[in-house]
């Protein structure tokens, strides 16, 4: 198995605030490459167990290769963590002692070419974690109105540029559609120079990533769900 994806950095950190019990349950809530959940799966005891969620499909393959040793004790679910609270019923728990929230995406998710998440080359934007859900960075870049558009870089990007922004990408989609993170990028150095297109690069596609994905509000549904999860003394760490 290549080794796709990075060690975390700080998985000490986690592992020392995260098990309170060796013998408990504990959930990742984006389980990535499985780096944390190894972590994770190598302090707890013989009777200790790890659920793993992840939306891209991806990750799921690689985290379930990556921690096939453990068998029994790990359970790998396709699945946005807003639904980690039924998904865990399912499959009868009703507690856990812990949750790992580690949020944002990862250097291989951005590396991968097929993803959309990148405006260092030029490929089709999509952004979507899930592949199967229908909302991706295409059509939200060529659908929606100059000032949601606005508001979108605005507080999801704290883009300086945002109106300016907005209305490039309205008056550049009426001529062709924007299809590429490359012809995105390319507009937006257009409007900001040269001096600023780095970062609003950045703070741009940020901004599309959270809302094709709707991050803000799965995350403050699971966090919730994740409080009422926990036993007595479980703890939630979350790395953003």
């Amino acid at each position: 198995m290549s080794n796709d994806y990075h060690t975390p950095v700080l998985l000490e950190g986690v592992l020392e605030y995260l098990i309170t019990k060796p013998e408990g349950i504990y959930v990742d809530a984006t389980i990535g490459g499985g780096g944390h959940a190894g972590g994770i799966l190598g302090r707890l005891s013989p009777q200790g167990k790890l659920v793993g969620f992840d939306t891209d499909s991806d990750a799921i393959e690689y985290s379930k290769q990556r921690l096939s040793n453990y068998k029994q004790r790990v359970i790998v679910i396709r699945e946005n963590f807003i639904r980690m609270k039924s998904s865990l019923q399912e499959h009868n728990l009703n507690n856990v002692n812990g949750v790992l929230f580690d949020l944002g995406i990862s250097s291989f998710q951005i590396d991968k070419p097929d993803k959309g998440f990148s405006f260092r080359r030029d490929e089709r934007l999509d952004m979507r974690m899930d592949k199967s859900q229908a909302l991706d960075a295409e059509r939200l870049v060529n659908t929606t109105d100059a000032k949601e558009l606005e508001t979108i870089f605005r507080e999801y990007g704290e883009e300086r540029f945002a109106r300016r922004i907005a209305q490039a990408i309205v008056r550049e989609r009426m001529r062709k559609p924007i299809e590429t993170t490359g012809s995105l990028a390319s507009l937006i150095e257009e409007v900001v120079g040269k001096k600023f297109t780095q970062k609003s690069l950045a703070r741009i596609f940020q901004a599309m990533r959270i809302v094709v994905n709707d991050e803000l509000n799965s995350l403050r549904r699971a966090l919730r769900d994740a409080v009422e999860l926990l036993t007595e003394g479980g703890r939630i760490v979350v790395i953003s």
